[in-house]
């Protein structure tokens, strides 16, 4: 079984087939989730289980997607290190119901994967979005990019600061360099 970091002897490593069959497990509980949600006789603010155990929020902020609000959030699951973005929406009557969630790990240890393209949007390349609901129509850029636009410029500069926090963490894990890109004030 190959082991993430390379040796089998640290504790504190993930085999790399539990880190996939936990990725598919988050996936399928955001989408249980989503269904979920769209149950009208029992609205989503309602539900007892809407995080998944062990996992810690590391970032919170508003964009604007479509026109619409949402909430984005930084997840980072405990045991296995596997980190997710879901946008829900903040508003109306899809309040609090996740849009769509995208898995991280492995990308966000690209220099190229993430820009401050301006003070409140973010650029990310090798973004694959899960859409959790018919009513989310996915921005129409280039195949894997994707901009964040965020309602206020502290929250694009927090985000940036909780990816590159997450790309410190890894590699003092890891011990792989992760090379930093400029950022825009």
């Amino acid at each position: 079984m190959e082991i993430l970091g390379g040796r089998k002897s640290d504790s504190s490593r993930v085999p790399v087939t539990q880190l996939a069959e936990n990725q598919g497990l988050v996936l399928f509980f955001c989408s249980f989730l989503a269904l979920r949600s769209e149950n009208v006789v029992n609205p989503i603010v309602t539900i007892k289980d809407y995080d998944i155990h062990k996992e810690d929020e590391l970032f919170a902020g508003r964009i604007i997607d479509h026109h619409y609000e949402h909430a984005l959030r930084l997840f980072r699951e405990r045991d296995t290190g596997v980190v997710r973005l879901q946008a829900s929406a903040q508003t109306g009557a899809l309040q609090r119901n996740p849009m769509w969630t995208a898995l991280i790990t492995h990308q966000m240890d690209s220099p190229t994967w993430l820009s401050r393209d301006s003070p409140r949007v973010v650029h990310i390349v090798e973004l694959q979005p899960y859409i959790l609901t018919e009513e989310y129509d996915p921005q129409k850029t280039t195949p894997g990019a994707f901009d964040l636009t965020f309602i206020m410029h502290r929250d694009a500069k927090d985000f940036v600061r909780a990816i590159r926090s997450l790309r410190s963490v890894e590699k003092s894990r890891h011990g792989a360099e992760i090379v930093e890109k400029p950022d825009i004030s």
